[in-house]
């Protein structure tokens, strides 16, 4: 009985090695290691523009990151004028100046999400590449 049990547990423990090891590659894969050593730093640095998914030739991830960056500057953009550009010298040229003074603190709170979500998952990106190393 013992003996199944640790041939179980063997199988299980090679499973999930294997698995992770999977995992890890499946972001790396095929790519030379000089640029295995840069892609973390650029992750770990700029990985909100997401620079180092299109040094790994992943593409689609590295657009993912561009437009989240676009959708926040476009949030925080719209939530500056909604705070500051509308004063009483310029009034003529605000059009729906309630609307806009009442979306700011909701696309200030949304943009700060968005962009810690996308950083974070930056970083994660950087240590799956730093895992796949090794």
């Amino acid at each position: 009985m013992e003996e199944v049990l640790k041939n179980d547990e063997e199988k299980f423990t090679e499973a999930a090695a294997a698995s992770s090891a999977e995992s890890a590659n499946e972001m790396t894969g095929g790519i030379d290691n000089s640029k295995l050593k840069t892609a973390p730093v650029l992750a770990f640095l700029f990985g909100a523009f997401g620079i180092h998914n299109f040094m790994l030739k992943q593409y689609g991830r590295g657009l993912a990151h561009i437009a989240i960056q676009f959708i926040c500057v476009v949030f925080l953009d719209l939530a500056i004028m909604g705070l500051f550009a509308c004063d009483n010298i310029h009034s003529e040229l605000c059009v729906n100046n309630n609307f806009l003074n009442s979306l700011s603190p909701i696309l200030l709170i949304s943009c700060g999400v968005l962009w810690i979500a996308n950083c974070i998952w930056a970083m994660a990106e950087g240590a799956q590449i730093l895992q796949s190393k090794e």
